[in-house]
């Protein structure tokens, strides 16, 4: 007689459905709250019928893209724990595959009650909001179907993934934690590996800087499937939408950048669900209770558990322990072994069950102990030279400098140009290279100054960026120390380090990038700084600026260009001493252009944008301070009636005077004040 009928069965389908109705019920009563009431209560208050339409797409679109992962993991690990709590438990296991049914036809059977369960409520809730929507004035359809779809597939993902799980362990209470750790475990390692390299490596260039566009960042997100999808859909998209006044005004929409994300995790849900059936198949039924219940698999579990316990533990205590601004490659070792020796011994405890591993696992240790040790001396001795490369100048198609937010590159400079500009770059590569062991050792000390108010000693954060002729990138990041005496001594990474990045053509493209000049000039300002005293005679800074006319505006920006393009303004000062208090107004010019920039353009500009017009045209901030070279608009400035008599002050001005008197404010007549 044939014990096993490889079919769908209605039977059981009836009873898991009955079985775990308040699993349903719940999440549906959650839906409900979440969708329908919710909108409800935020338009109780509302008449305007443009702003409810508004307001039921928005909710909509924010519920599918932000909550809808969070929601589907909680739910899909409900489920799966719900739907295969039986594995876990010797009596129900043998009761459940005793019935005339097949393994494949069990787990085809409970597979699809759960994915059916969750797409009743689904659309129910789906019709739910379309009845309130409707009810409102409006009806989101948009936004409704892509929240189903959204919600349906992120339920199919997770409930696949937490049902490999469930299947790899033999207990009910791993299975949770080992859904919330590979949810975020990549992810989470990457971190520890990129703090790591940063202390270690010189010159390392890593998330901070690469973001997600790195091997390693790009790496740990895609293993970590719930990072990935929170990330993906929430990300917000600006666009401009029309105003219940009529003008243009910027909104969010979420998740149009992130449906290819979701698509290809849905992939890889029915790829899960596929590796489920053939495991669950071959399960052992007498692996109940074990924490993981594929032999085979438990090393791999093991290894990564217990480096992962090393990574994490081990570099929030050197962060703890170490003192701020020292490296020290021996201590950082240590907390590494420590917390690999907790890791490992504990997880060896619960696979076998027993206090007794040490003399069974000591091979296994010694072995995580020697790849510890042999990355740690790979790293020091720079065996895959990442510390010492500097690409030749002729590797290298374009060069990106980063500095305090400007970024000066070779992209938008003629070929003669860019070509010198890499030689200088390199160079300066090459330098801090050289000089590694006098960039590391020397400390942050200030001297002492005429006034507390300069500096004697300043580090300044470089970021280099290479793109190089075969299309590759090449970054590395460096802390360049700056003195006086540095900034003097030719060929020192300060010296050539300045040189760069006063350049005049780089200094016109950091303030001005070239796309700016497809919009109109509409406002230039000066802020006008003074100092009041309270009644404790402490003194207090205040600003207000000061708008030329619009007729002048053309002239006041032709005179800050002239004084670019000579070298006169726009200097980066490296070091804040009194050279550059002297030679540096603390007063601020300003510029806002208006003009219909495109979302690349937008990118490349330094100070933000803004939007709120009915032709979908953008404004763009340009600030600088002033400084006392800049002859020709000093110039524009004394014809308008602002001088250092009665408007400007220098840094030096205010390090020297601001505790002894009160400085008035004055507005020139022939400029209008904002």
């Amino acid at each position: 007689m044939r014990s096993g009928n490889w079919s769908f069965s209605t039977a059981l389908f009836k009873k898991q459905a009955i079985r775990f109705w308040p699993i349903w019920s719940l999440y549906t009563i959650g839906l409900f709250l979440m969708l329908p009431f919710a909108l409800i209560m935020n338009t109780s208050n509302m008449q305007d019928a443009e702003r409810i339409a508004q307001v039921a797409e928005y909710h909509t679109q924010g519920i599918a893209f932000t909550a809808s992962p969070w929601v589907a993991m909680v739910v899909g690990l409900l489920g799966a724990m719900a739907l295969w709590s039986y594995l876990y438990n010797h009596r129900a296991v043998s009761m459940i595959h005793a019935l005339p049914l097949t393994r494949g036809s069990i787990f085809l059977t409970s597979y699809l009650s759960c994915i059916f369960l969750f797409m009743g409520p689904h659309l129910l809730i789906f019709l739910i909001t379309l009845g309130v929507q409707a009810s409102l004035g409006f009806v989101a359809i948009k936004a409704l179907l892509y929240w189903l779809l959204c919600q349906s597939l992120l339920n199919l993902f997770f409930f696949s993934f937490a049902t490999l799980i469930a299947f790899v362990t033999g207990h009910i209470l791993v299975l949770p934690v080992l859904f919330a750790v590979f949810n975020f475990l990549s992810q989470v390692m990457v971190m520890m590996i990129d703090w790591v390299f940063s202390r270690l490596l010189f010159g390392y260039a890593g998330m901070g800087y690469l973001g997600d566009t790195g091997f390693l960042a790009a790496l740990g997100k895609w293993l970590s499937p719930g990072y990935a999808l929170i990330v993906a859909l929430s990300a917000p998209n600006m666009v401009t939408i029309p105003g219940s006044d009529g003008s243009m005004v910027q909104s969010v929409q979420y998740g149009t950048t992130g449906m290819p994300v979701l698509w290809a995790y849905t992939l890889v849900g029915f790829a899960l669900m596929a590796a489920s059936y053939f495991l669950f198949r071959r399960r052992p039924l007498e692996q109940a209770g074990e924490v993981i219940a594929v032999k085979p698999l438990q090393p791999f579990f093991k290894y990564l558990l217990a480096f992962f316990v090393a990574l994490v533990g081990g570099n929030l205590c050197y962060e703890a322990f170490q003192p701020y601004g020292s490296q020290n490659i021996v201590a950082m070792v240590g907390y590494f072994l420590l917390f690999l020796l907790i890791g490992y011994f504990l997880i060896e405890m619960l696979l076998h069950k027993s206090f007794r591993v040490f003399r069974t696992g000591i091979r296994g240790f010694a072995i995580s102990v020697a790849v510890v040790l042999a990355g740690a001396v790979m790293l020091q001795t720079d065996v895959f030279g990442y510390e010492s490369r500097v690409p030749d100048a002729g590797e290298v198609k374009a060069v990106a400098i980063q500095y305090q937010g400007n970024e000066y590159g070779s992209e938008t400079q003629s070929a003669e140009e860019a070509a010198a500009l890499i030689q200088m770059v390199t160079q300066l590569h090459q330098s801090v290279v050289s000089n590694r062991a006098a960039l590391e050792g020397q400390e942050a000390q200030y001297e002492t100054m005429p006034s507390p108010y300069y500096e004697g000693f300043s580090r300044s954060y470089v970021s280099l960026r290479y793109t190089l002729q075969d299309g590759s990138l090449l970054a590395r990041q460096y802390e360049i120390p700056v003195t006086t005496e540095l900034l003097d001594q030719a060929g020192s990474p300060a010296h050539l380090f300045d040189a760069i990045v006063n350049q005049p053509k780089l200094c016109m493209d950091a303030i001005f990038p070239p796309d700016i000049f497809k919009g109109q000039l509409i406002l230039g300002e000066i802020d006008n700084l003074w100092f009041t005293k309270d009644s404790n005679n402490d003194s207090t800074q205040n600003n207000q600026r000061t708008g030329f006319h619009e007729e002048d505006l053309s002239a006041f920006l032709a005179a800050v260009q002239e004084d670019i393009e000579a070298g006169r303004l726009g200097r980066t000062f490296l070091l804040h001493d009194e050279t550059w208090a002297k030679g540096e107004y603390a007063n601020t010019i300003y510029f806002t252009f208006r003009g219909e920039y495109n979302e690349e353009e937008m990118n490349r500009f330094r100070y933000g944008y803004s939007t709120g017009y009915e032709d979908n045209t953008y404004t763009i901030d340009v600030n600088f301070p002033l400084q006392t070279t800049a002859t020709s608009t000093l110039a524009f400035l004394a014809e308008h009636g602002i001088d250092e008599s009665n408007f400007l002050i220098t840094h030096h001005d205010i390090a020297s005077g601001y505790q002894e008197y009160e400085i008035k404010p004055v507005y020139p007549e022939a400029a209008a004040i904002y």
